[in-house]
């Protein structure tokens, strides 16, 4: 359903779902769907939004979609490293403006902002802080 996975109400105009798909896409040999997404994202995708989201959701499935769709794709899509790189810009406000240097659970990818939702207590769940460095890593060597 495009209308709700290419940027519904949650994530306007950043299509998690089908990020997260690019690659399987890629490894099915689905080529024309492949290469919409990359048009998509390369016309329509924007993480310039005044929206608070999960700081392990947007790494794993943005990031880590952007950067696996172009490894997989032999780096022909240099948009695809573009916006993982913006997005990772955006991502490391985080780990800066934490008190311990961990990154904030909650992020606002227009502002910088970030937060600790209520139910954590001030914690961060580090399950999610060491899942994360693998696309982190992965962007750092790529730029």
């Amino acid at each position: 359903r495009r209308s709700k996975n290419w940027g519904g109400a949650d994530a306007p105009g950043m299509g998690l779902t089908m990020l997260d798909g690019m690659d399987t896409a890629w490894l099915m040999g689905l080529n024309d769907t492949f290469l919409e997404a990359v048009r998509w994202v390369d016309t329509e995708l924007n993480f310039d939004q005044d929206i608070n989201i999960s700081n392990f959701e947007i790494t794993i499935r943005g990031l880590g979609g952007l950067l696996s769709a172009y490894e997989l794709s032999g780096r022909r899509h240099p948009v695809l490293l573009g916006k993982a790189q913006d997005l990772g810009n955006r991502l490391l406000r985080t780990y800066l403006k934490g008190p311990h240097g961990l990154p904030r659970p909650i992020v606002n990818l227009k502002s910088g902002n970030s937060f600790t939702p209520p139910w954590l207590t001030g914690r961060v769940v580090l399950s999610e802080v060491g899942s994360v460095q693998l696309e982190l890593k992965a962007l750092a060597l790529l730029t």
